[in-house]
């Protein structure tokens, strides 16, 4: 199934992308190069994951044929079709949520790459940005109070950026936003445990009762001779193994995508202090902590690649 490619990595990419490229260093901007270039990787397999909702849901409906759990009175297959069409409503929510929430990131990276390598700096597709992400009724004020906070808060710096310096202009932006970032990467986190992680659970359920159910089913049956029987187990446990492994790795590379939001999210209050503390991040230290995320992307684009091959 072909996904949009509507999520792009980290407002703090965009962050170490501006300060490194204000610093005019070919090394520096280098790694920041591959950063970014990682970070569009990671943009296009991580997409996946908001639609995988869906699709987790799907697969899960389509265990409950022979599920033991349908309701007194209600054929199993009939109580299939109803959880099947329950994916249309909840499932296709939470993909808008997430989708939505990083379009807000999208323009913050957008932006911000166009001040690093000295382009204009427009507000061109704002309005749709603000838009999109006020029509979803189903977020939580709090996060789309943030999203707005940021997008508010890029146009009031940046209008009058070009009348002082670069160095200001990030005081001004780590310090005005990092509140704002800090409730959005938290806001993240929500939709997709609440939302993802928690409909692999499920599927990861249907599909321990799906393969337990059969394989019982099989193994009481006396009018196949045993050694069937056990060639057409294994083959069973030989897929079992397989969903198995599949709901592991995409519940793995959610977790790690999570977790590294997380840090950079801290990384960026940790800026906001030295600011403030009137020591600002030398060049060496913001090049040390964009090669540790580099090697973190790295590894996550290869397992997004696995996770959700076709």
């Amino acid at each position: 199934m072909q996904r949009k490619k509507y999520f792009i990595p980290t407002a703090m990419t965009a962050l170490v992308v501006f300060l490194l490229g204000g610093c005019g260093r070919n090394a520096d901007l280098e790694t920041v190069e591959r950063f970014v270039t990682l970070a569009e990787s990671a943009a296009t397999e991580f997409s996946n994951i908001a639609g995988d909702i869906y699709d987790s849901c799907i697969r899960s409906a389509e265990y409950q044929p022979i599920l033991l759990d349908s309701p007194p009175g209600v054929d199993a297959f009939e109580l299939r079709q109803i959880r099947l069409n329950g994916c249309n409503e909840e499932p296709r929510q939470l993909e808008a949520e997430l989708l939505t929430t990083h379009a807000v990131l999208i323009h913050y990276l957008r932006t911000m790459g166009r001040l690093a390598a000295n382009e204009t700096v427009n507000f061109d597709g704002v309005s749709a940005v603000r838009e999109s992400f006020q029509a979803i009724p189903t977020l939580e004020p709090n996060h789309v109070q943030a999203g707005l906070g940021i997008l508010d808060i890029f146009a009031a710096v940046l209008q009058v950026a070009v009348e002082q310096s670069r160095l200001r202009t990030i005081r001004q932006i780590v310090t005005l936003a990092d509140s704002d970032l800090q409730t959005f990467v938290q806001g993240f986190t929500t939709i997709t445990q609440r939302g993802y992680l928690s409909y692999l659970d499920r599927e990861e359920a249907a599909i321990e009762n799906y393969y337990r159910t059969y394989i019982n089913g099989v193994l009481a049956d006396g009018d196949t001779d045993t050694q069937s029987r056990t060639i057409f187990v294994m083959g069973l446990t030989g897929e079992w193994q397989a969903a198995r492994e599949s709901v592991r790795q995409r519940r793995e590379v959610a977790d790690r995508y999570v977790a590294l939001m997380q840090e950079i999210a801290s990384d960026h209050n940790s800026l906001k202090q030295k600011f403030e503390a009137g020591n600002p991040p030398t060049t060496a230290e913001l090049s040390q902590l964009i090669e540790g995320h580099t090697v973190e992307l790295e590894a996550l684009v290869h397992e997004l690649n696995i996770a959700f091959e076709d």
